[in-house]
């Protein structure tokens, strides 16, 4: 499989605007590719960011943390 590499722009947190360490394009592929991102995390992102780039790590651990007791908290209604 040929991994496209990131762009500039899909390195950015869409919600903090860090560094989201995006690894699409190493072997491995990046790490969001094995965490649930919460739908309601999803929500969060502005429209004209959404698609765009991979939410950081520590953005989606914090949200989780703040909502870890929400059964909803990965996108399960």
């Amino acid at each position: 499989m040929h991994l496209i590499p990131a762009s500039d722009e899909q390195r950015v947190c869409p919600i903090c605007f860090a560094d989201n360490h995006c690894g699409v394009d190493r072997s491995g592929g990046c790490w969001c590719f094995h965490e649930i991102i919460p739908a309601r995390l999803l929500d969060e992102i502005q429209k004209d960011w959404r698609m765009t780039a991979c939410i950081c790590i520590q953005c989606v651990l914090a949200f989780k943390g703040q909502n870890a007791t929400d059964p909803k908290i990965d996108g399960i209604p």
